[in-house]
């Protein structure tokens, strides 16, 4: 602390006469100061006015000053302030102070001003920056930029103002606080109070609000403040949840989760009690506490902070904070100022120095920035949680079952039961039934009730709970998929919504895996070997099939085979995809869309050969509708008959098919063979596949058969259709109407011709031929109205252009047939530049007379995609 001497030339000897003050006092007993020594004065033990110090060796009377006047009225009371001497006024004199010689004026401490300064005003909005470093509630250190706006002033009394802080953290995440505030100042006390409201905005996990109300007081050497924080709306967040477990018969997950919290702080202080220092230093302690729904345990912490105030535009901070749920931190701010906090115009300095810079009255503390927790407070935490059935809010229920069980098992991780029949027996709906790795079940099956889950050990499973999804733990070291051996019925019987994964199937007496009227089956990753029927047997089921990534080899009859039978309109979904099968007695793949059923189906990814049948059979019957999606697959070496075998066989009954991206060799009969018969419309895409070769048949066959049948083909961008023992593409319009755009296509080395078109039973064939490249086959392109001269129905159209042929077979490119004689019935657009527009030699029988020539766009085909 600094003081003030009056400096004297001969000792001072207060028995010469009693300190004078400004108000009167007690006397003081009588002390002797040396000369040049410093007088200190006790803060606690002065008036709030100036003390006037008289010289020993002078009269006891005060000195007049230069143009002054003695005092007239000393006190004759005691107790009783004398009056001011007039000469005061307008003297350049502090207000209050005894005249006296120059430096005789000691005034009570830097922190004391006058009890009556003039009434200042003058404060002006501002702005300024803070950056502060992580502490209780917030995990980050943060920048701030900071308004200040004074709406009303009383200068030196009262302010109302608005503060707003927009402040990012170090992550990017923003938050916000508006206030209004108000402060008063009250001169009888020498003291400030001043109250504020403010809205709170943070975004974090998510977006918080929060009102917040205070109240302080500021004076001369204490300081207090009290803040409330009250979040408004929901306060809590789930994260995240990981870290699945098994604990008995349930599954554990971890939350993250964050929670805003409500609460109280306050701190009380002062200046720093030491010299040289408190002018710009002050201390304080206090304490918070904010309260947790969701937290395990309540904020309730202590904390300690230095504020230092070197000039009007910079604040430093250094905090120290502890508490049970945020552990200790030491904070460290800085905030900068433009213009300063104080107002313009100062009360004016007892001693001189400047007022923005040393301490200053409590009045002009007005502006002072407020002091509270600027971020929501938000606590990040975990704890336990049981997984949940999303549908029910139930535990979701894990039994376990391994063949090294017990005969007692209660069916938990650590105590399985022993058999299937058993895991079955204790099961109820929507359970997860797991089975544990390196278990052989011989001579048993199960069947599956409602909405359960049969997994096997050994590789990945997911798992649905109201928390989210995620990966079903394991519970044993083993590796081995759990084998079902031997089952005296099907291995695995389906009830609704089953999902059976992990396990190898081998000999069961009927299917690996049976369902009969079930809804929405998933099948995945389960490898049947040797099944006595079928690989995957399901008759009339509903809703979405899946069936993918299982392995079937040797199938007593068909590898998949799924029939829809429903007896009123009805919309099913298979989804087919990446299952290896192999060697199966009748088809690969069967599917069949049968009565009232709309069939959406998607066979991708799959590897299928050595059927006895085809690899791929598609049938629609009856009044059945179906789209299918066939991309991705190898089908090679079909035994008896075509790698892809559609049919549609009711005038009720329609199919579109799109047939991409496969590679289709080696069948037996006709790489894709689609027929349309009874009236029944079919829709084709063959586009992109890669190779359909070596087919003992045609690579492509599609017939349009009897009067209604309609069938409309786009053949486009097919590589390698080659050196298959018929045509490249067959095209069959017997009885129906058979509509075609090949295009961009690949043709070479096959025994008949690259494409092969024939009219026949009164059909109507129309064949568009574009960009296309053949070479080695018999002929580029064979097109026959194959009538006989009373035949006045059967018809082709046939537009060319583009297409390359080189080394036919025959010696000729391009050969059209018209057994009609009848020219109408053979149409050709532009006949006369076929040879100009395509590269090749032309053949015409009988002659080409027998032809008709029509313009460009006579032949209606159908839409390119």
């Amino acid at each position: 602390m600094r003081t003030q001497a009056a400096i004297v030339g001969i000792t001072l000897a207060l028995a010469a006469g009693p300190v004078e003050l400004g108000y009167a006092q007690e006397p003081m007993p009588p002390q002797e100061f040396l000369v040049g020594q410093e007088v200190p004065l006790d803060p606690d033990q002065m008036p709030p006015r100036g003390l006037s110090i008289t010289q020993s060796t002078a009269a006891t009377a005060p000195a007049t000053p230069p143009g002054g006047t003695a005092p007239t009225n000393p006190p004759t009371t005691p107790g009783q302030p004398p009056e001011p001497p007039a000469s005061d006024v307008g003297s350049g004199m502090p207000p209050g102070a005894m005249p006296g010689t120059e430096g005789d004026v000691v005034y009570e401490d830097e922190f004391v001003v006058p009890p009556s300064p003039p009434p200042v005003g003058g404060y002006t909005p501002r702005i300024g920056a803070r950056y502060q470093t992580e502490g209780y509630g917030y995990e980050n250190g943060y920048s701030a930029i900071q308004g200040f706006l004074p709406l009303l002033e009383t200068p030196g009394e009262g302010l109302t103002f608005l503060d707003a802080n927009i402040l990012i953290n170090n992550h990017s995440q923003r938050a916000l606080n508006v206030g209004l505030a108000h402060r008063q100042f009250f001169e009888s006390a020498n003291r400030t109070l001043g109250g504020y409201v403010f809205y709170d905005n943070r975004d974090d996990e998510r977006n918080y609000n929060q009102v917040g109300l205070g109240i302080e007081t500021l004076g001369r050497a204490l300081d207090a403040r009290l803040n409330g924080y009250i979040v408004l709306g929901d306060a809590f967040v789930s994260n995240s949840y990981y870290d699945p477990r098994y604990f008995e018969s349930v599954i554990l997950l971890t939350e993250s989760f964050q929670e805003a919290l409500s609460g109280v702080d306050f701190e009380v202080g002062g200046p720093v009690p030491v010299p040289l220092v408190r002018d710009f230093n002050r201390v304080f302690v206090g304490g918070y506490y904010f309260r947790a729904n969701e937290v395990s345990e309540d904020a309730i912490g202590f904390k300690a902070r230095l504020e230092s105030r070197f000039t009007d535009h910079v604040i430093t901070n250094l905090e120290f904070q502890t508490d049970q749920l945020f552990g200790q931190d030491l904070v460290f701010g800085v905030q900068v100022f433009w213009p300063g906090f104080r107002p313009r115009n100062l009360t004016p300095r007892s001693d001189g120095r400047d007022p923005m810079i040393a301490p200053i009255a409590v009045r002009d503390r007005l502006g002072e920035p407020i002091v509270r927790n600027q971020n929501i407070v938000l606590v990040n935490d975990t704890r336990t949680v049981v997984a949940t059935n999303s549908s029910t809010g139930d535990p979701i229920t894990v039994i376990h079952v391994s063949s090294s069980g017990s005969d007692t098992g209660t069916g938990t991780v650590d105590d399985p039961v022993k058999t299937l029949p058993e895991a079955q027996a204790i099961s109820t709906t929507d359970n997860i039934i797991f089975a544990h790795a390196d278990s052989v079940f011989s001579g048993q099956g199960i069947t599956l009730q409602s909405g359960q889950f049969f997994y096997g050990e050994g590789i990945t499973h997911t798992f649905t709970s109201t928390q989210g999804t995620f990966t079903l733990p394991t519970a044993t070291s083993g590796t081995e998929l759990p084998i079902i051996l031997n089952s005296p019925g099907s291995a695995v019987t389906l009830g609704d919504s089953n999902e059976v994964s992990g396990f190898t199937i081998r000999f069961p007496t009927i299917a690996g895996v049976l369902g009969d009227n079930a809804s929405d089956p998933n099948i995945n990753y389960v490898s049947i070997s040797d099944a006595g029927g079928a690989g995957i047997l399901l008759q009339n089921v509903t809703g979405t099939t899946s069936i993918s990534d299982n392995t079937i080899l040797r199938a007593g009859s068909d590898g998949i085979q799924i029939t829809y039978a429903p007896d009123s309109t009805t919309s099913v979904t298979a989804n087919i995809e990446d299952n290896t099968i192999d060697d199966s007695t009748n088809n690969g793949i069967s599917l069949i869309a049968a009565q009232n059923t709309t069939l959406t189906t998607t066979i991708s990814g799959n590897t299928v050969d050595d059927s006895g049948l085809a690899n791929l059979f598609l049938s629609v019957q009856d009044s059945s509708t179906a789209t299918a999606t066939i991309s991705d697959n190898t089908f090679t070496d079909a035994l008896g008959n075509d790698g892809i075998s559609m049919d549609v066989t009711s005038s009720s009954a329609s199919l579109t098919a799109t047939i991409e991206n496969n590679t289709i060799t080696g069948n037996m009969l006709d790489g894709i063979n689609a027929t349309a018969s009874s009236g029944a419309t079919m829709t084709l895409t063959i586009s992109n596949n890669t190779a359909i070769e070596s087919n003992r048949g045609n690579a492509i066959s599609i017939t349009a058969g009897s009067s209604s049948s309609n069938v409309s083909a786009v053949v486009t961008s097919n590589t390698l259709v080659s050196f298959n023992s018929g045509s490249g593409v067959y095209l069959d319009a017997n009885g129906g109407t058979l509509s075609s755009r090949i295009s961009s296509n690949t043709f070479s080395s096959n025994t008949g011709s690259g494409v092969e078109g024939i009219a026949e039973n009164e059909g109507m064939l129309t064949v568009g031929l574009i960009s296309n490249t053949f070479s080695t086959n018999a002929s580029a392109v064979s097109v026959t109205n194959d009538g006989d001269t009373s035949d006045t129905t059967t018809t082709v159209c046939l537009t060319m252009t583009s297409n390359t042929s080189s080394d036919s077979n025959s010696g000729t490119d391009y050969i059209f047939t018209n057994n009609t004689e009848t020219a109408s019935q053979f149409q050709i657009e532009e006949l006369d530049d076929l040879s100009s527009n395509n590269t090749g030699t032309f053949e015409f029988d009988p002659t080409e007379d027998d032809f008709e020539s029509v313009s460009s766009g006579t032949c209606v085909l159908p839409t390119s995609n």
